[in-house]
C-alpha cells in the first residue's frame, strides 16, 4: 500500500491589513467584513494556493465552470473591491495585460 501524500491547502491568509479566510468565506480588510460567494472561493483558493502565477481568463472559466469571458472581468471587479483598498488601481489582484489575472499575497 503506497502512501499518499497529502497536500496542504492554505484556507486562512493575511496579508498588510487583509485577511482572507475560506474555510468561512470572509474577507476582512481594515475591520470591515465582505462575505464572499462559492465563485470566488474557488477563483481565490486557486490562486492562493499558486502565488504569483497568472491564470488567463479561460484557466479560470475552467475552475468555476464558466465560458463567459466578461462574467469572469466581472467576477474579479468583483473581489477587487473586496480585496483592494483602491480597486481601480489594483496591487494585489491584478490584470497581466494580454495573459489574464495574478495575486500577488508575498
Amino acid at each position: 500500500m503506497r502512501k499518499q501524500k497529502k497536500i496542504l491547502k492554505k484556507r486562512v491568509i493575511k496579508f498588510e491589513n487583509i485577511k482572507i479566510d475560506l474555510n468561512k468565506l470572509l474577507i476582512t480588510k481594515k475591520n470591515f467584513e465582505f462575505k464572499i460567494n462559492n465563485t470566488e472561493k474557488k477563483i481565490l483558493e486557486k490562486m492562493i494556493n499558486n502565488p504569483g502565477k497568472t491564470f488567463s481568463r479561460e484557466d479560470i472559466g475552467n475552475f468555476i465552470d464558466l465560458d463567459k469571458e466578461r462574467s469572469i472581468d466581472v467576477i474579479i471587479t468583483r473581489l477587487r473591491k473586496k480585496i483592494e483598498i483602491d480597486p481601480k488601481k489594483p496591487k494585489f489582484l491584478q490584470t497581466i495585460r494580454g495573459a489574464g489575472y495574478v495575486l500577488w499575497i508575498e
